[in-house]
């Protein structure tokens, strides 16, 4: 199976929609929601009483909290619906994935791909080829990753420390991806500014301001992972044309086993972006200016003069932001990526 290691705002979605076109891989998307369940956090005593989402492990004792997962169950019966598979209970089948479990990413990972392919018939796929993909997001472990929006933001306390604390649990989730022979993962990279830029008019309220001209850099989460997965893609790289999208979906599907023969020309497809929200504007047009999101999901300039309801002590505003996906009722099977290309086939 095979793990995107990202974060939001950098094409992961795009690409697994491209990987989901063959018909071996069934992709899961983001396994986890802000509005329901994590995988994991710390303890954070420098955010006081504040009320974080429930988790499946506990991070700093290892213990099983909770077995339900609605977000994995969700996306488990879209990928059924979408690809006509024999109609299982999930809602039991991935609280029943817990059973036995320890605090092991990977070994979960395995058991959702398990769930999926125990009934894919031959005529789909050969059931030594089946495959799932799946995201992995700092998010996942209660990390706070979006950036900053204006120059006179600064980070909380809080927001610092929940970094600090997740850490450990980020890796510990990619260890277990290396360690596993059956998990191949990828590190899924995208221009830090363009990546904030994306959950800014993604995720933000109307109205709400973003400043082009700030230094943005890659986050520790990102920097890490590299060290642990099995391989590296720019998305940028994928977003050149047919060419480039092929070079990436290859990369991909070769850490399972696979080839882009049986997708033909779907793939490529998919990836030229056809699913993805533009802005009329941006950073890459308008490398100094501060945009306005409107309430449309596109941008306006601003001018920098009218700002006078900010403050110095102003708190970044995209802090308490969730970025839970916009699951449509039928969707496909995800694809986790990893650092280094593995000669054996990983399932």
């Amino acid at each position: 199976m095979l793990v995107i290691v990202s974060d939001h705002g950098s094409g992961t979605t795009n690409f697994g929609a491209a990987l989901d076109t063959h018909p071996c891989v069934f992709d899961l998307g983001e396994p986890f929601a802000h509005a329901t369940t994590l995988w994991a956090k710390a303890n954070v005593p420098e955010c006081d009483n504040s009320k974080f989402p429930d988790t499946i492990f506990n991070a700093d004792s290892g213990a099983l909290m909770h077995s339900n997962n609605p977000q994995l169950t969700l996306k488990m019966e879209n990928a059924i619906k979408h690809n006509l598979l024999p109609s299982m209970n999930l809602a039991h089948a991935t609280a029943d994935m817990c059973t036995g479990l320890t605090y092991n990413l990977a070994d979960y990972f395995v058991r959702a791909r398990d769930l999926i392919c125990s009934d894919v018939p031959d005529h789909i796929c050969p059931a030594a080829d089946c495959t799932i993909t799946l995201k992995f997001f700092p998010q996942f472990v209660n990390a706070d990753t979006p950036g900053v929006l204006m120059k006179d933001e600064h980070t909380s306390q809080c927001s610092t420390a929940k970094n600090t604390h997740a850490m450990q649990a980020w890796k510990d989730g990619l260890e277990s991806f290396k360690q596993n022979p059956k998990v191949a993962s990828f590190t899924l990279e995208r221009n830090e500014a363009k990546r904030q830029f994306s959950v800014f008019h993604r995720f933000t309220p109307a109205g709400t301001e973003y400043d082009c001209s700030i230094p943005r850099y890659a986050t520790e989460f990102a920097n890490v992972s590299k060290s642990y997965t099995d391989g590296l893609i720019s998305i940028e790289d994928c977003w050149t044309g047919a060419a480039g999208a092929a070079s990436c979906l290859s990369k991909a599907l070769h850490e399972v086993g696979l080839d882009m023969e049986p997708m033909g020309k779907a793939g490529t497809d998919a990836m030229a972006g056809t699913g993805i929200t533009h802005t009329s504007l941006s950073c890459t047009t308008n490398p100094t200016s501060i945009f306005k999101r409107l309430a449309n999901d596109d941008v306006q300039v601003v001018n920098p003069k009218d700002h006078s309801w900010r403050k110095s002590d102003h708190h970044n505003a995209f802090e308490g932001l969730t970025f839970d996906e916009k699951v449509e009722d039928v969707s496909g099977p995800t694809l986790v990526l990893s650092h280094t290309t593995r000669a054996s086939r990983r399932s």
